[in-house]
């Protein structure tokens, strides 16, 4: 029988990152741990309560992300949260919701890419359907991103793409060829 063996790689490493083009930048983003959290039936409140009394921090309300020493919370889906937190406060987190939610490792199922640059609403444009203009801080979105279900999330000076890891590679190459784009018809 043959032996099989199996090493962890970073997801991005075949992508040449960071990446910039015109006015616009690309990289890969270490969120630290990615945590789901899914409050059992009738237990979101008690989840809320828990979390604010171990962390300090509250399940956002739909639509939105909070943040607080480093960690971060968003609004994932019906039911989920995610948060983005270090190995100790995920440990914090995961003692504290034991027998009220469902709380999931999602490290390496997801990769999180940043954009920057005064040119990223131009690349986003050509690769989401969101309207930007109508898309503040503190909120989050589950959407399309180059045909890739996506978690957008902006930030101060770009926009946070958090893609299933399998589509890493071409949410890469999509994205770059996008800025190139952008930047090509600044010079027209």
């Amino acid at each position: 029988m043959a032996r099989v063996s199996l090493t962890s790689q970073d997801g991005f490493a075949d992508c040449d990152l960071p990446f910039s083009c015109g006015s616009v930048q690309i990289s890969a983003q270490d969120a630290g741990q990615i945590t789901a959290i899914m409050p059992f039936k009738g237990y979101a409140m008690t989840v809320a309560t828990a979390l604010k009394d171990s962390v300090g921090m509250t399940l956002p309300t739909v639509g939105t992300v909070i943040e607080n020493n480093g960690t971060e919370f968003f609004w994932n889906a019906q039911g989920q949260w995610f948060a983005f937190a270090n190995h100790a406060e995920t440990a914090k987190l995961t003692a504290a919701l034991q027998g009220m939610a469902a709380v999931s490792d999602q490290s390496d199922g997801w990769l999180i890419l940043a954009l920057s640059g005064t040119g990223v609403r131009d690349v986003l444009a050509r690769l989401c359907p969101l309207d930007f203009d109508d898309f503040p801080l503190g909120r989050v979105a589950r959407t399309e991103f180059a045909h890739i279900a996506c978690t957008l999330i902006p930030g101060q000076t770009g926009c946070r793409i958090m893609v299933p890891r399998s589509y890493a590679r071409a949410a890469v190459d999509i994205t770059t060829e996008a800025m190139k784009s952008v930047a090509a018809q600044a010079l027209l």
